[in-house]
């Protein structure tokens, strides 16, 4: 049953077919209307203060998710000893601060930001995993404290060109272009000798487990011979036990083989008496047989 029929025969609402289209075409009307308002929106949104303040609140929610990847950085280099941390945040937060306007060399900068990102290696699992003291977990160490100086040292260049004037971030465009490109090859580099560094640690870890897991094969082979000596000792034990049950606590495998030679003998002994015997009987039948036929 259609709507329109549900609706005349409600005894309070009376609402012919062609209000039903008229209302159906208002809401693909309404729909085209919200397509437009959006469109409108977004275009109102690339100049001006509104395009700044646009650009702040998507940068700010980036701005928080980038400083959690952050942390384990920031822990590791807490966890060396090394001053000014809360000063480095400060400098970092700053630099998403002045983060608005956008020209040529400001787009280089986002993408950096989102570069070097992309390429933090798992610090935390790093500072979970490489704890000993050895010269290459050390140098792992080194590397990260290299990466988070080459990092500050970007993010306090980047907040310094924002606060300038604009006359003066224009003459550092046009004069110094590649100056935060080469600052970000820098902070890249650093980043991949941590992870080369921690991918010869995985071979050297993996080389220590294999010779590791050959010791230990050799080690439960041993073990696994002492226990077979101790289950046959254990088995003789219970079989004295049943010899002194049995009044033979004498009774040794060495003198158990030479009495059943000795018994052997004696078989073949009397068997030979036998045979012997028998001879001798049947001599002495033949030689009466012929007495008496004479």
């Amino acid at each position: 049953m259609s709507d329109s029929k549900e609706l005349s025969m409600s005894p309070h609402i009376s609402i012919d077919d062609s209000i039903v289209k008229k209302y159906a075409l208002t809401k693909e009307e309404w729909t085209k209307l919200l397509q437009r308002a959006e469109s409108q929106f977004k275009l109102q949104h690339r100049t001006g203060w509104k395009l700044w303040t646009k650009k702040y609140q998507e940068f700010s929610e980036g701005a928080l998710s980038f400083m959690q990847d952050l942390k384990p950085l920031f822990d590791i280099v807490t966890g060396m000893g090394i001053p000014y941390v809360g000063l480095a945040i400060g400098t970092v937060t700053m630099l998403f601060t002045f983060s608005g306007k956008k020209n040529t060399i400001e787009e280089e900068l986002s993408s950096a930001i989102e570069g070097i990102r992309d390429r933090l290696p798992g610090l935390k699992m790093y500072q979970a995993i490489y704890t000993e003291n050895n010269e290459l977990e050390l140098d792992v160490q080194k590397k990260i404290l290299f990466a988070y100086l080459a990092f500050i040292e970007l993010s306090m260049e980047i907040t310094r060109y924002f606060t300038q004037p604009g006359y003066r971030r224009w003459s550092t465009a046009f004069f110094n272009s590649s100056k935060f490109k080469d600052m970000t090859i820098d902070v890249y580099k650093s980043l991949s000798d941590i992870r080369l560094r921690c991918e010869e640690l995985v071979g050297l870890r993996i080389d220590i487990l294999v010779h590791g897991m050959e010791s230990l094969k050799s080690r439960n082979e041993e073990l696994h011979a002492k226990i077979e000596e101790l289950q046959q000792d254990r088995n003789t034990a219970h079989l004295l036990e049943v010899q002194n049950a049995l009044g033979l606590g004498s009774w040794t495998p060495v003198i158990h083989r030479k009495m059943l030679a000795e018994y052997r003998t004696r078989l073949f002994y009397e068997h030979d008496e036998e045979i012997g015997l028998s001879q001798i009987s049947q001599v002495f039948s033949s030689f009466g047989e012929s007495t008496m036929r004479t």
